[in-house]
């Protein structure tokens, strides 16, 4: 997958936060 370069764009890091968030959100919903 992408994670061999992910020292191209540090602006990644605030993505990945936002999508980790909205996946732990997406994650409970399907579980409820």
């Amino acid at each position: 997958m992408t994670r061999r370069r992910r020292r191209h764009r540090p602006q990644s890091r605030k993505s990945r936060r936002v999508l980790v968030a909205q996946n732990a959100s997406d994650q409970e919903n399907t579980v409820t």
